[in-house]
């Protein structure tokens, strides 16, 4: 999965003044993350849904064909990937019926990474040296978007084939997961999560007019 990277200089900006390397602007971020209880972040049981869902998930995180239909070519593998994924439905509509996501800026998205790497049995990534004269407080790592994304559109598709098959009210539970996620998103820090976000209730809205 792409390695996402937001800049978190233009959210410090805005809520704590003009940014200056002497302030650990992520730190400042993720002091209120910090104290929600464990128990009402959405985060940590998304994460281990998501890692359980590789290597399957990445099929939906590469479908070019928003709407792929059972004379295209990728159904088969699309078809294969909603009967892998589907018992896990019930994990994520859990975790995001939790009031806060409960990302945590640097930690989450670096062990998240690292976690991917393991489950898809890929080397780790380079140690960089960091320059010393760059402030190492204006960037973060979001690698888990990607992976939102394409849970996104897994829901999507396990939706229109559980309508297809006349389970309307499991079609809605993926419809209204689709949503929850949104609103997980759209309350994040940054730009990103909030384009992700935005990404995911366009997704939700075609596909129920559609349907």
């Amino acid at each position: 999965a792409a390695t996402l990277c937001a800049g978190a200089g233009y959210v410090a900006y805005v809520a704590y003044g003009k940014p200056t390397p002497t302030v650990d602007y992520v730190a400042k971020i993720n002091e209120p993350l910090q104290a929600l209880p464990i128990p009402d972040r959405a985060w940590p049981q998304v994460r281990e849904t998501m890692l359980q869902m590789l290597p399957t998930l990445d099929l939906f995180n590469g479908l070019v064909t928003p709407d792929p239909k059972p004379d295209d070519p990728v159904w088969a593998k699309v078809a294969e990937g909603i009967v892998t994924l589907r018992p896990l439905v019930p994990k994520i509509i859990e975790a995001v019926a939790k009031p806060h996501w409960g990302f945590v800026y640097g930690k989450d998205g670096s062990d998240y990474l690292d976690q991917r790497r393991t489950v898809l049995n890929k080397p780790p990534e380079p140690v960089v040296e960091l320059d010393p004269l760059v402030p190492p407080t204006l960037g973060m790592l979001l690698p888990h978007l990607s992976d939102v994304r394409g849970v996104g559109k897994f829901l999507a598709q396990n939706a229109k084939d559980l309508i297809r098959n006349g389970h309307f009210t499991n079609a809605w539970e993926s419809f209204d997961t689709i949503h929850r996620l949104w609103m997980h998103q759209m309350a994040g820090r940054t730009l990103i999560e909030q384009l992700v976000g935005a990404s995911l209730i366009k997704l939700a809205n075609n596909e129920m007019q559609a349907t």
